[in-house]
């Protein structure tokens, strides 16, 4: 195992003076080094460290990430799942793939359930599952307001990237009245 490189005083004076303003939540500070404050400005710049942009330079906007949208409402004839293995897709649409966790959206209003969508999905990327289950109901004469909102709160969402596919569930969890959300494994992201 390789040793750490020690830092030199020149970037222990840049942590503090970056986190100058910085303060802890916890009961009390954290002790740094005594080491004398020196203008950080007068030190040289690091080879390693990223120089800001000339003003003179051609900036480029930011680039895109492009994530296939493999999320489906229940309408969709044709559902296509890029950049997905085909046995997965065959799995997952059949309910063949363990559920690893269920949200139940029955009986919430459209804003409570986007937040409790947000939040389970959140919870499950921290904890590393991988197929989830939210049931969103039929609604009334078929319509559902839940069941169509949720692919679209699934695009808007901030974990859009970590979302593998989401796809109406097989009868057996609840068919048009859920779906099925897959996520990107940590390895895949």
């Amino acid at each position: 195992m390789a040793r750490r490189r020690q830092t030199t005083r020149d970037e222990e004076r840049l942590w503090r003076r970056a986190t100058s303003d910085v303060r802890s939540t916890r009961a009390g500070p954290i002790p740094m080094q005594n080491l004398p404050d020196e203008n950080v400005s007068n030190s040289k710049p690091s080879m390693n460290m990223p120089q800001a942009p000339n003003k003179n330079d051609e900036l480029v906007g930011p680039a895109r990430v492009t994530v296939p949208s493999n999320i489906h409402r229940h309408d969709e004839q044709q559902r296509k799942f890029d950049g997905m293995d085909r046995n997965l897709v065959r799995r997952l649409t059949a309910g063949k793939l363990p559920v690893e966790a269920v949200l139940d959206l029955h009986g919430h209003v459209q804003h409570e359930a986007q937040q409790r969508l947000e939040h389970f999905v959140t919870t499950a990327i921290a904890r590393d599952l991988r197929v989830l289950l939210v049931i969103t109901g039929k609604g009334r004469a078929g319509g559902g307001v839940l069941r169509q909102q949720l692919p679209l709160w699934l695009k808007m969402s901030a974990h859009k990237a970590k979302i593998l596919a989401a796809t109406p569930a097989s009868p057996r969890h609840g068919g048009a009245g859920a779906f099925y959300i897959c996520l990107r494994r940590r390895r895949d992201l």
